[in-house]
């Protein structure tokens, strides 16, 4: 797995086009103007997001360029979460879940879900 540096900004970004799978400049700017950047803090988002080769630029009809995600939600998000879990719980998911249970508790809902990927996880070994 390719690793990824994401900023939080940057995430944001990348939410949108992960959401909306092609934007132009102008869409872009509408579903990220409400974050209260400037326009030329969301060009330097896209700009690095586009050096880093998280997003491709699509030019061959020229204006308005195209921007997609070329990398997917669901591989940055584990790999964020891999590394949330290593720098915050020394790799430990009962430590994490311990310390979110403890603090916030959990709904009936929660705990049948937890159960059932547990469940899930011991019939896949």
């Amino acid at each position: 797995m390719k690793a990824y540096s994401i900023s939080e900004a940057e995430w944001k970004v990348m939410q949108v086009l992960w959401r909306q799978k092609a934007c132009t400049w102008a869409q872009l700017l509408e579903e990220l103007s409400a974050s209260g950047w400037s326009e030329s803090t969301i060009k330097t988002l896209l700009r690095r997001l586009v050096e880093k080769a998280y997003v491709t630029v699509d030019k061959t009809n020229g204006k308005p360029y195209v921007y997609q995600a070329c990398v997917s939600q669901q591989e940055c998000q584990c790999q964020e979460a891999e590394h949330f879990l290593s720098r915050v719980f020394g790799g430990s998911v009962s430590m994490l879940v311990s310390t979110l249970t403890r603090e916030k508790g959990l709904s009936k809902q929660d705990k049948e879900a937890l159960l059932q990927m547990i469940e899930q996880m011991e019939d896949g070994e």
